[in-house]
């Protein structure tokens, strides 16, 4: 806590007359932020306590992007101006994906998510990569993708899922997963139906079966 002329709640500045209020105040103090996109104008909000009500607003922090370049010289365009503003996730994404595909490489195969020289990476992005070369690095392959969009929809081991909170999904005994209807919509792609020795092509009129997750794991 903070001392002034009355004690102060180090997270909001809400000020009180004693010591203990303000601390039975601070234990429970969820300060909401507010951030406002300079360039599509998205307001965002988000609280820094990991532990509150707020719980889900803690992870929309890392969509906050506070981008601050300083004061360019004599020369610049923008000399003696204070280039600092902020971006959402989204504007800062769009912004690096306008960059030349050798700058787009210094940013994206960087950090924790380097896992490709910078040639291959370049490669890849050009479709130059082959399908072997793509599945030793561990990615998902066309000729992979193709498959699991082909036969995970109409495959016989496929069964839908329903979950505990009701919520629903789709997957086979060997590792592919789906959508709630057994579809592959809106999926990053998968490698287990490619090459699959169980596949099996449902009957006509033959339906999805249902089951319940607790079944499953019980099994």
């Amino acid at each position: 806590m903070l001392e002034k002329a009355q004690y102060v709640c180090e997270k909001c500045e809400k000020e009180f007359n004693s010591e203990r209020e303000c601390g039975d105040h601070e234990k429970n103090c969820q300060v909401i932020h507010r951030f406002l996109c300079d360039k599509c104008g998205k307001t965002i909000e988000y609280c820094l306590d990991i532990e509150s009500d707020n719980f889900n607003t803690y992870w929309n922090s890392e969509e906050c992007h506070r981008i601050d370049l300083g004061r360019p010289g004599y020369g610049s365009g923008l000399d003696g101006c204070e280039v600092n503003f902020n971006l959402c996730d989204d504007c800062l994404i769009e912004l690096i994906n306008s960059f030349t595909i050798e700058g787009r490489e210094k940013v994206i195969n960087s950090g924790s998510n380097q896992y490709l020289s910078s040639e291959d990476w370049i490669r890849l992005q050009k479709g130059e990569m082959s399908d072997e070369e793509m599945e030793e690095n561990h990615m998902y392959s066309p000729r992979q993708n193709k498959a699991y969009e082909e036969r995970f929809p109409i495959c016989n081991r496929v069964e839908i899922i329903v979950y505990e909170d009701s919520s629903s999904g789709s997957r086979c005994p060997y590792g592919a997963f789906g959508d709630k209807i057994g579809g592959t919509k809106d999926s990053g792609g998968d490698n287990n139906c490619f090459e699959c020795k169980s596949f099996k092509v449902r009957e006509l009129g033959q339906e999805i079966p249902m089951v319940n997750d607790d079944h499953k794991r019980n099994k």
